[in-house]
């Protein structure tokens, strides 16, 4: 009798164990530390990882989304913030997101790109011309978002958002003011397509992390780097390569992500709160950007450094040249990839 009793209360003890574990299962923390999708539970927490400094442009817009979040959900939602690569680096954000090391992700697209062969295109210079005056960013991102949406989902992933990482400049040693300047040079690039991109140029290009510009500029292993004006600010590369050569062209797609089952375990109400405060981070990071892109002008001009502007004509020349390496893209891209390239050439 006494057996029987101490195997009923041990199947007893073993379910309820296997009911809280099942319901704990999912992605996000509840408060408890415990796995889990929050709606059934309490307050759910999500770390968010990225690259830049917390005072930089896209650090101060990240802080920004977390605490719209914050706001939005009455607390329900926290969002902790890992920033300058203290959580993991963007390069193996892929693979920390589907091990649930961490459940939204920032990356470039050069980062996620051998994973995800169709945004290859989006890191080569000209997905947009911002020459004008008159480019509208946010216009652009609504109408490239729904191809965006599709490639992140079929590789289990939810594409929240993209910031404006400004045009692309040249900070160089010496002034590059001519096509026919660039040949020979060693220019530092971020990645494989932006390379092949600059070898159009009749460069040598070379794909050094951002953190090692600045120590090869010094050592005289570059004579330039190639990335947005916010790059050569924030490594305040314009001390060393003091020639600042602005392409007015779009570049580098960063985007902000996390796991489709991530999402899913969300209510239709939390997942609004995320759009909306994506949707208002976007705007405060470009109000951000157009802050800190006169301030970088005038301390780098302060600093002895000298700006350049293409001519119309020399960015028209650029641009057939990068058209060449777009097309080569076409063999990796796959289908979802070539929809995207044909709006992105479409919308130029």
């Amino acid at each position: 009798m006494k057996n029987k009793v101490l195997v009923a209360v041990l199947v007893l003890v073993l379910g309820v164990s296997m009911i809280i574990m099942g319901c704990g299962q999912g992605n996000g923390v509840q408060e408890n530390g415990v796995q889990g999708n929050g709606p059934a539970g309490g307050k759910l927490i999500f770390k968010f990882a990225h690259h830049w400094a917390p005072q930089s442009v896209s650090g101060r817009g990240f802080q920004y989304f977390a605490d719209a979040v914050k706001e939005k959900s009455d607390g329900q939602i926290e969002i902790e913030v890992y920033p300058a690569d203290s959580l993991v680096a963007g390069a193996e954000m892929y693979e920390a997101m589907l091990d649930d090391v961490v459940d939204i992700g920032y990356v470039t697209t050069s980062q996620i790109s051998p994973r995800i062969s169709e945004l290859n295109i989006m890191e080569i210079p000209g997905i947009y011309d911002s020459s004008g005056g008159d480019f509208d960013y946010f216009a652009y991102a609504a109408e490239v978002k729904p191809y965006l949406d599709k490639i992140y989902e079929k590789h289990g992933l939810k594409f929240l958002y993209e910031i404006d990482q400004g045009d692309m400049v040249v900070c160089s040693t010496q002034p590059l003011q001519k096509i026919s300047d660039f040949k020979g040079k060693r220019i530092r690039d971020y990645g494989v397509w932006a390379g092949r991109a600059l070898e159009t140029l009749d460069v040598a290009p070379m794909t050094i992390p951002p953190g090692d510009c600045a120590l090869s500029l010094e050592r005289n292993v570059v004579d330039g780097a190639f990335g947005t004006w916010g790059f050569c600010d924030g490594f305040k590369l314009y001390e060393l390569a003091p020639h600042i050569t602005w392409m007015n062209l779009g570049g580098i797609s960063a985007h902000v992500f996390l796991k489709q089952e991530t999402w899913e375990a969300l209510t239709p109400e939390q997942q609004q709160i995320l759009h909306e405060a994506a949707s208002e981070a976007m705007q405060k990071h470009s109000e951000y950007l157009a802050e800190t892109e006169l301030s970088f002008i005038e301390t780098s001009e302060a600093e002895g450094a000298t700006h350049y502007q293409i001519t119309d004509e020399m960015r028209s020349e650029m641009l057939e040249r990068f058209d060449t390496v777009f097309e080569q893209t076409r063999d990796v891209i796959g289908p979802l990839g070539e929809e995207l390239l044909d709006k992105l050439l479409s919308m130029r």
